[in-house]
């Protein structure tokens, strides 16, 4: 046999509108105002792949061949698959650890050409202040970042053109073009 929920307070089951809810006080140094929080800036796109490719390439060359010039002729007694594995090991470390971060560095400019990311808004001192201020020093404002590609807009649904439409007949009754 099963036991029934112990009743709840009289209060409660009397009149549910009349009791109170308990909340814990807020906590006076948070801020709850949409003014005070501040968004991170949005990370800057991606370089084209293309770009990405030839960065690769470029740092992949010198580590291979720089492998098999001075590691590879040290193990000539090691069979093709463990020589392999030792240059895709040195390689792979030389690449991820040495070469590719420095590279990025080096070519961030032509990498990040054209793709940069717009400067964040300046954001409004209070709630009430919403324009934004030109630079100080008497410079113009930069203009809004305009869409780099349009998006295409399907055109509206059409009936096609070589459907008509086709006048109601009753299931029996066949309908003759032209002389009745």
């Amino acid at each position: 046999m099963r036991r029934a929920a112990p009743p709840r307070a009289t209060a409660e089951r009397a009149a549910p509108e009349t009791a109170t809810k308990i909340t814990p006080p807020e906590d006076p140094t948070k801020r709850t105002s949409t003014s005070t929080k501040k968004t991170p800036p949005a990370p800057p796109p991606p370089p084209p792949r293309w770009k990405m490719a030839v960065v690769t390439l470029v740092a992949v060359f010198p580590a291979v061949l720089t492998t098999n010039v001075l590691v590879i002729p040290r193990l000539t007694g090691l069979s093709l698959i463990p020589r392999t594995f030792v240059l895709c090991v040195v390689v792979t470390v030389l690449m991820t650890w040495v070469l590719m971060p420095r590279l990025m560095k080096l070519l961030a400019p032509w990498l990040r050409g054209g793709n940069k990311a717009p400067e964040p808004l300046p954001e409004p001192k209070n709630d009430d202040e919403t324009r934004i201020v030109p630079p100080a020093g008497g410079a113009k404002a930069p203009p809004p970042p305009r869409a780099r590609h349009r998006v295409p807009v399907p055109p509206p649904a059409r009936q096609p053109a070589g459907s008509p439409r086709r006048a109601a007949t009753s299931p029996g009754r066949q309908v003759r073009a032209g002389r009745r």
